[in-house]
């Protein structure tokens, strides 16, 4: 016997609970809708069950069709891969529980396990994508579901072509601003670049700066006097009268 995923329509609380009303026991293709209204149990908000058709054959529920993507639907992908990770399910245990699931996430999680190492990063991704949008996966957004399969999917590539992790492309519900890396000479690490930014100049050095250059101008523009003219303070000289 299982009971029912549910989650509250509070936004602030945004609770993913199983609720314990209805449960389903030895039964085929029960179509659940999220028309059906109970109460959250942390913030006593209205609750909704979650869309689908299950089946429970007496070893939990199985979720056979309805919208592609919930918090609980991830959050138990989530499980499976982090069990796969551990070693306590076979790959090919992990494989057929995510197909029970949908068979997208089956593909995806066999991909995962095909990559050294990459179970691990699948089952982050996860977590990642359940704490950024889990008022658009309480709604059971289809678009949301393709988008996170989308970015699953190139995440897993640049894994298998070593190329790690982009920040934006693991973060599917927000684009973050991409920070410019360089790498340094004699360094194996990227590091940010820094801009040295120079200090404001004062308005009174300016002033004076200012004020010597008019000042310097003026005096080379000035004509000037030939070599052999008088100044003003100079007398000519004058010949003795010869007498």
């Amino acid at each position: 016997m299982a009971g029912i995923p549910a989650y509250c329509t509070n936004r602030k609380c945004g609770a993913v609970f199983v609720n314990n009303v209805i449960n389903i026991k030895h039964s085929l293709n029960i179509r659940l809708s999220a028309n059906f209204i109970t109460r959250c149990p942390r913030c006593g908000s209205e609750a909704r069950l979650v869309n689908g058709t299950f089946n429970e054959r007496g070893k939990g529920l199985e979720f056979v069709s309805g919208p592609p993507l919930t918090k609980a639907i991830l959050e138990h992908l989530r499980d499976i891969a982090q069990k796969a990770q551990s070693g306590e399910i076979t790959p090919q245990e992990a494989i057929a529980e995510a197909g029970k699931i949908d068979s997208r996430w089956a593909r995806i999680l066999e991909r995962a396990l095909k990559i050294g190492g990459a179970v691990g990063v699948f089952a982050a991704i996860i977590t990642l994508y359940i704490q950024w949008s889990s008022y658009e996966l309480q709604k059971a957004d289809s678009a949301a579901s393709a988008e996170f399969y989308k970015a699953a999917l190139a995440i897993l590539e640049n894994v298998e072509n070593g190329k790690g992790i982009d920040a934006e492309s693991a973060n599917p519900a927000k684009a973050k601003a991409k920070v410019k890396s360089v790498l340094v000479e004699g360094e194996q690490k990227a590091r940010t670049d820094r801009v040295y930014v120079a200090p404001k100049k004062s308005k009174r050095r300016d002033r004076r700066q200012k004020a010597k250059a008019k000042k310097l101008s003026k005096h080379e523009n000035s004509p000037s006097l030939p070599d052999s003219a008088p100044t003003p303070t100079q007398r000519p000289d004058v010949e003795p009268s010869q007498s």
